[in-house]
């Protein structure tokens, strides 16, 4: 499931688009109908990870967010935060086996 939600996506090449803190690991950022998802990997053995999210706002057009996550092994999403959107987007994000999938939709 993890890799199944990446097939076919288009990469969104913004500078720094997604950006974690403290190179605790490596993010990207890519559009799917409804959002953007980001897939957060190379963890190692860090158990969450501080994400900045430097989205356009012509990837998500709304105002209202809702940030989901995924882990490996999982088939649903769960929900983490609903947010407003601004310029950066800073949220916690929980890891497992050094990875996690995002949805910002």
């Amino acid at each position: 499931m993890f890799f199944t939600e990446l097939k076919g996506r288009e990469w969104i090449l913004f500078p720094h688009i997604a950006e974690v803190e403290d190179n605790l690991a490596k993010a990207n950022a890519f559009k799917t109908n409804g959002g953007v998802i980001v897939p957060v990997v190379f963890g190692g053995k860090t158990q969450k990870a501080s994400i900045l999210l430097r989205l356009p706002y012509s990837a998500l057009r709304k105002k209202d967010l809702e940030i989901r996550v995924l882990h490996p092994g999982e088939k649903n999403w769960r929900v983490l935060k609903k947010v407003k959107f601004t310029k950066i987007i800073k949220t916690e994000i929980p890891l497992e086996r050094g990875c996690a999938l995002i949805s910002i939709s």
